[in-house]
C-alpha cells in the first residue's frame, strides 16, 4: 500500500508542479550556513544576518542584475545515507550539468553526472545520464523533449544505452488547447519494437483555465481503463492550490484514497503539506512535509511519518520547486538547498544569443512588477497581458525592435481601471517566437 501511495505522491508531484562563467563548489562534507554562499569567497556568515542580507537583496533584484542559482544540494535519510547534488550553468542561467554524490563509508563519492542541452529558444531539448564506473562515466540514458511553434511540450521520450545503441524505453506525447493548457498526455512503451500503449491522462479546466481535476487510464491491452482521479481545490482569492483529493477505481466507482492537504505562503510556495489515506470511514495522517523558503527560494524540507500516535522523521519525496525553473522530487527525509549569487547573462556582448522571457519581478505583485526578456535579432515584436478568461487587459509592446534586452514596468491601474486580485498572464512575440507566462496580482 505505501509503495502504491509513493508512485501516486510522484505522479501528483509531476503534475503539480517551472549564471555565470565560474562556479563555486562546496568540498566540505558537512555543509554549514544552509542558505547562501558568494562566489566572490568562501567565507560562511552569521546564518540570521546572511538570511537579512539576502532578503534584502532580494527586495532591490529588479534594480540590478543579480540572481540566485543552485549551488549544491544535500539530501539525507533516515537510514544515514545521505547524497550530494553539485551544479553547473551556463552564461544565461540555464543548468548544463547535475554530479550526484553518495556518502560511503564516511566519504563523499561520485555516482552519477546529468548533462542538459537546449535550443535556441532556452528550451531543455535533452538530458544525457551517465553512470559513474571504474574511474571512467558510462552512457546510462538520455531524456529527448520535443515542442511545438508555441514552445508547448509535446513529447518526452526515454532512452537507454545498451550495447553501444540508444534504446526506447518510453514516451509520452502531450497534446494543448488553444490557451496552452494540458488536454491529454499519453504515455507509451516500447515493446517488440512497437510503441504500445501505457496510460493516458487527461485534464479538465474551470473557465478561468485553472486545472480542476484530471483522469488517469491505463490500457489493459485492448481497452482503456479507469485508474486514478485528482481533484483539485484552490484558495478564491489567490488561487493557490489548498487541496488536492486522489480516488482510486474499484471497478464500478472511484473511491477515496489520498489527500493531500497545502498550506502555503502569502508568495504561494508551499509551506507544509498534510498527506492522509482514507480507511473506510475517515481521514488517517499518514505523511507530513515541512518546508522553508527565503523569499521565493527553497532553503530547505523536512519530512515526517505518522506512527499511530506522533509524527516521527520518516522518508517521503520531498519536493523542491524554484523560481529558476528547478524542479524535482527526492525520497528522504530532509533537503537542504545551497545557493550562490550570480550575474545572469553577463558576456562581453550586448546582444542575447537566445530569445527568453523572463519571469516578472517580483511575483507575486502589487501594485507593479517588470517584465523583461531579450531578443537576438531584431523584429516586430508583441507584448501583451491577459486575464484568467484570456481577455486582453493591456498592451505593452507594439511595435519594431533591435536585438537587445529589454524590461518594462506593468503597473496594477491599466487606463484609470485598478485589476483585481487574481491570475494574469503575460505574452511575448517576437518573430516566430511566441511564450506566455504567469503572474499574480495579491495585494
Amino acid at each position: 500500500m505505501r509503495t502504491l501511495k509513493i508512485s501516486l505522491l510522484i505522479f501528483i508531484l509531476s503534475i503539480t508542479i517551472p549564471a555565470q562563467s565560474r562556479h563555486l563548489y562546496h568540498n566540505d562534507k558537512i555543509l554549514q550556513n544552509p542558505f547562501l554562499t558568494h562566489t566572490t569567497d568562501s567565507i560562511y556568515l552569521d546564518f540570521q544576518q546572511e538570511i537579512i542580507s539576502t532578503i534584502n537583496k532580494v527586495k532591490v533584484k529588479q534594480n540590478d542584475k543579480e540572481y540566485f542559482l543552485i549551488d549544491s544540494l544535500v539530501s539525507k535519510s533516515t537510514d544515514g545515507s545521505q547524497y550530494k547534488f553539485i551544479f553547473k550553468y551556463n552564461p544565461y542561467g540555464k543548468m548544463v550539468e547535475r554530479t550526484g554524490l553518495i556518502s560511503f563509508n564516511g566519504e563523499l563519492e561520485i555516482f552519477e553526472k546529468v548533462e542538459y542541452f537546449y535550443n535556441t529558444y532556452n528550451n531543455l531539448i535533452k538530458e544525457l545520464y551517465f553512470d559513474w564506473n571504474n574511474a571512467a562515466w558510462d552512457s546510462l540514458l538520455q531524456i529527448l523533449y520535443e515542442y511545438n511553434q508555441n514552445n508547448n511540450l509535446i513529447s518526452t521520450t526515454l532512452q537507454s544505452y545498451i550495447s553501444g545503441n540508444w534504446e526506447n524505453e518510453s514516451r509520452s506525447t502531450n497534446t494543448y488547447d488553444q490557451a496552452g493548457n494540458e488536454i491529454t498526455s499519453l504515455s507509451e512503451l516500447w515493446q517488440n519494437n512497437q510503441w504500445t500503449n501505457s496510460s493516458m491522462v487527461y485534464n479538465y479546466y474551470s473557465p478561468q483555465y485553472i486545472r480542476d481535476s484530471l483522469q488517469l487510464q491505463k490500457w489493459d491491452g485492448n481497452n482503456w481503463q479507469n485508474y486514478l482521479r485528482i481533484t483539485f481545490y484552490y484558495d478564491s482569492l489567490t488561487t493557490f492550490l489548498e487541496l488536492s483529493i486522489a480516488q482510486i477505481w474499484t471497478g464500478n466507482q472511484f473511491q477515496d484514497y489520498l489527500k493531500v492537504n497545502i498550506n502555503n505562503d502569502e508568495l504561494g510556495n508551499q509551506v507544509q503539506q498534510l498527506e492522509q489515506i482514507w480507511n473506510g470511514s475517515t481521514w488517517v495522517n499518514d505523511i507530513k512535509k515541512d518546508y522553508r523558503y527565503i523569499w521565493n527560494y527553497f532553503e530547505s524540507g523536512y519530512s515526517e511519518l505518522w506512527n499511530g500516535t506522533n509524527w516521527v522523521p520518516g522518508d517521503s519525496p520531498i519536493l523542491i520547486n524554484n523560481p529558476d525553473g528547478f524542479k524535482i522530487a527526492i525520497n528522504s527525509q530532509s533537503i537542504h538547498i545551497y545557493y550562490k549569487i550570480v550575474n545572469v547573462g553577463s558576456t562581453n556582448s550586448n546582444t542575447p544569443n537566445d530569445f527568453s522571457l523572463s519571469q516578472n519581478y517580483p511575483n507575486p505583485f502589487n501594485p507593479s512588477t517588470k517584465i523583461s526578456w531579450q531578443s537576438p535579432i531584431g523584429s516586430w515584436q508583441t507584448l501583451k497581458v491577459y486575464d484568467i478568461l484570456g481577455n486582453e487587459v493591456a498592451t505593452l509592446v507594439n511595435e519594431y525592435r533591435n536585438a537587445g534586452n529589454y524590461e518594462i514596468d506593468f503597473q496594477s491601474t491599466v487606463s484609470s481601471h485598478q485589476l483585481a486580485n487574481g491570475v494574469y498572464f503575460y505574452r511575448l512575440q517576437a518573430g516566430d517566437y511566441v511564450e506566455t507566462r504567469k503572474m499574480i496580482l495579491l495585494k
